[in-house]
């Protein structure tokens, strides 16, 4: 559990919450226009790290297709 919480905390909320969360929420809602290159570069190391937690659980959580 350590583990998993480590990739959360280490890889995936920070990228997440900065990348995917403010760029297709914050921005989007306040009228902006989403950096999708920006939103693209992000999907890729949360996947790797979503792929980490599967090979620790034996669980598939991990359905982002490019």
């Amino acid at each position: 559990m350590r583990q998993i919480m480590e990739i959360m905390d280490s890889h995936i909320y920070a990228v997440a919450s900065k990348s995917i969360a403010v760029e297709r929420l914050i921005v989007a809602s306040h009228g902006g226009q989403t950096n999708e290159d920006k939103v693209k570069a992000a999907v890729a190391p949360v996947k790797t790290a979503l792929e980490a937690i599967e090979s620790l659980t034996d669980t598939r959580i991990c359905s982002v297709t490019n």
